[in-house]
């Protein structure tokens, strides 16, 4: 990444809103870039000094008892009214009123969050490979080396991880490596292999067996996204695709073979 292209990152950067990939070349980047180093410290002290400002406005004390004595006094004509009549004081309705609907407020927040919560723990299992999966499709480059040479992409993967993984590369008419990047899976760094499957994409991520991340989250389809797991020579496999799963199966049967003949 040169300077032009870093610095039309930094904004995201600080406001931590870029995918894995472009944080680790802006990191890298700015490892050796002083004036991107600078400006990302200033933006820093900034930061800090907003955060611990004190911004809020007090009203002044004899504004704030102005206003106080207008609004009893509102509430009050009417309720002397009421009272004459033989009706309850109009503030005490408020009062009862604003009771209410506090409490139908909190059912219904307490209701909200036991829903996320049974939505978070459904949905939990997977998420984290298909957003993988999603993310490099829509990032500017989904690749970090970018071949079909299984002798370039595995010493560029055993270079950036503590592991070699085995790196198939599928070449034929309908299968081919694209290449791979080095991708995060509840915070563990895995390898992901990027292939060519017919005019879709599979991401196969991969690392030591008996390590985390958990290869069971890998299940069932999630939004039209098809998930399978293998594991072959010590090292554990996602797969991860939009194909149908027909497909997914002879692809992972596929991979597994080659990997295992390694």
């Amino acid at each position: 990444m040169n300077h032009e292209e870093a610095q039309a990152l930094l904004e995201a950067y600080h406001d931590e809103q870029l995918d894995i990939a472009d944080t680790v070349r802006i990191e890298a980047h700015q490892a050796g870039c002083e004036s991107c180093r600078v400006w990302l410290s200033d933006r820093q002290t900034l930061r800090a000094r907003l955060q611990a400002a004190s911004l809020r406005y007090r009203i002044p004390a004899d504004l704030d008892a102005a206003i106080r004595a207008q609004t009893v006094s509102a509430q009050t004509v009417p309720a002397r009214a009421a009272t004459a009549q033989g009706a309850p004081p109009r503030h005490w309705m408020l009062e009862l009123d604003w009771s209410r609907a506090l409490a139908a407020s909190l059912l219904v927040g307490l209701a909200g969050l036991w829903a996320g919560h049974l939505l978070t723990v459904r949905g939990s299992a997977g998420d984290e490979w298909v957003g993988a999966y999603v993310r490099s499709n829509l990032s500017s480059r989904p690749l970090d080396v970018l071949s079909s040479d299984h002798h370039t992409v595995k010493p560029w993967l055993s270079a950036r991880l503590p592991y070699s993984p085995p790196v198939p590369e599928m070449a034929g008419p309908d299968d081919e490596l694209l290449g791979a990047r080095v991708d995060y899976i509840e915070r563990t760094a895995v390898a992901a292999l990027v292939y060519r499957h017919g005019k879709h994409q599979v991401d196969v991520f991969v690392w030591p067996a008996g390590q985390p991340p958990d290869s069971a989250t890998a299940a069932a389809p999630i939004a039209g996204f098809r998930m399978a797991s293998s594991r072959v020579q010590g090292f554990n496999a996602v797969f991860v695709s939009d194909v149908s799963a027909p497909e997914m199966a002879g692809f992972r049967e596929h991979w597994s073979a080659l990997a295992a003949a390694r």
